[in-house]
C-alpha cells in the first residue's frame, strides 16, 4: 500500500514517513489505522475505504495531523493506495474529486450486473 498526501495542491508520496509508522507498529497497510485507533467511517465498494480517528489516537503519531484516509480500491478490489487528507474541506473534496472516475466505474459496473 502506497500512501500520499496533499501539498501545494498536488498528492505527494509519504514514503518515509508512513513506512516509519508501519515500521514501528510493526504491520502493513490498513492495519496500520487499526494499531493507531483509526475507525472505518464508510465504505464504498469499488471506490475507498474511509478512516477516521478514533476517540484515543496515539499521542505522537504522524498520522495525528490528518483527520481522513481514503484506502481507494483498484480494479480487483484491492486498495494500493491510500490518500492521507488533514482536517481541511479543499482537501477532502480535492480527494472526492480525483476519485470520480472510480465513482462512475462502480456505478457503471453495478448497472451492468442488473441487466
Amino acid at each position: 500500500m502506497q500512501f500520499y498526501h496533499f501539498e501545494d495542491g498536488r498528492l505527494v508520496k509519504m514514503h518515509n514517513e508512513i513506512h516509519t509508522l508501519s515500521d514501528r507498529l510493526n504491520t502493513r497497510g490498513s492495519s496500520v489505522f487499526k494499531k493507531e485507533e483509526w475507525v472505518k467511517s464508510e465504505e464504498l465498494e469499488m471506490v475507498y475505504t474511509l478512516y477516521v480517528p478514533g476517540d484515543d489516537p496515539y499521542p505522537d503519531s504522524i498520522i495525528l495531523d490528518y483527520g481522513y484516509a481514503f484506502a481507494v480500491e483498484d480494479a480487483s478490489g484491492a486498495a494500493p493506495w491510500t490518500i492521507m487528507v488533514r482536517d481541511n474541506p479543499v482537501e477532502y473534496l480535492e480527494a472526492l474529486r480525483l476519485m470520480e472516475p472510480l465513482f462512475t466505474r462502480a456505478d457503471f459496473l453495478s448497472g451492468s450486473s442488473e441487466s
